[in-house]
């Protein structure tokens, strides 16, 4: 019993700890598919938000304009 305790333990920790790493490295994809929106714009900066999508901040004409993409 104890076994199958600390063995169910085990594996829900390492679950949800594999679930926890984010990649800061913003993927292909993403890059390209807001270059293909915004193809004037190559200064972006990406951020990854708290429901896993990722957010371009940039500038155009002097505003500040903010785009999520999956």
């Amino acid at each position: 019993m104890k076994i199958t305790i600390l063995s169910l333990l085990i594996l829900f920790i390492s679950t949800t700890a594999s679930c926890q790493e984010k990649s800061d490295k913003v993927p292909q994809e993403v890059i390209n598919a807001f270059q293909t929106k915004y193809p004037g714009e190559n200064d972006p900066d990406f951020e990854l938000d708290d429901h896993g999508y990722w957010e371009a901040h940039f500038k155009k004409d002097g505003e500040k304009y903010s785009r999520f993409s999956c």
